[in-house]
């Protein structure tokens, strides 16, 4: 509630000095909130969540203060936060089990924003970025929550799928490759 789409995020050095993946924008350049938002789902875009984390909370640092605050709250017994993007800290910790509470509760307390997830591709600042799931391309009963690769965890996924008003939410941790984990996500998806 402290925040609208239309609000603008502005890239700090801090931000555009983050490692790949990322949009490469510039020290002070700035893009909307609901653009953020598409590069996080679409690009998993590391100097936005930087950049995000520093408009919501003033700093990263207090920013992953906060994370951790909601992840006790909403019972995430085996996860800590080191950082708002995920990239690889040893202090990063969570579970598949931990990643299915967290989705569930984006799953029903932001309903309105399900179809974000669906999207394959977004336009900012005169490039197109496209999405890193492989399996929205594939088949249009799946809404791509989130996709993720650290060599510690290897490829993982979080997966939602909707089939005659019917969903099924999968988490996926521990592929060799990105090929790999959408198989595997896939067998077990259609399984269920």
């Amino acid at each position: 509630g402290k925040l609208n789409l239309n609000d603008q995020i502005k890239f700090s050095k801090h931000a555009t000095s983050q490692q790949p993946s990322k949009l490469n924008l510039a020290v002070n350049e700035s893009i909307t909130l609901d653009k953020a938002i598409d590069a996080l789902i679409i690009k998993s875009a590391n100097d936005v969540a930087i950049a995000v984390a520093e408009k919501i909370s003033g700093s990263e640092k207090k920013f992953v203060k906060k994370m951790n605050i909601y992840a006790r709250k909403f019972k995430l017994k085996n996860t800590n936060f080191a950082n708002p993007h995920g990239l690889p800290n040893k202090s990063n910790l969570s579970s598949a089990h931990d990643m299915f509470l967290l989705s569930s509760k984006l799953i029903r307390d932001y309903p309105e924003h399900i179809d974000r997830f669906k999207k394959i591709k977004v336009n900012i600042k005169g490039k197109t970025f496209k999405t890193h799931n492989n399996l929205l391309r594939r088949d249009n009963k799946y809404i791509g929550l989130k996709t993720g690769y650290i060599r510690k965890s290897g490829f993982q996924i979080s997966l939602l799928s909707k089939v005659n008003n019917n969903y099924l939410l999968g988490i996926y941790f521990g592929g060799n490759s990105a090929k790999e984990r959408d198989n595997k996500i896939n067998f077990l998806m259609n399984k269920y």
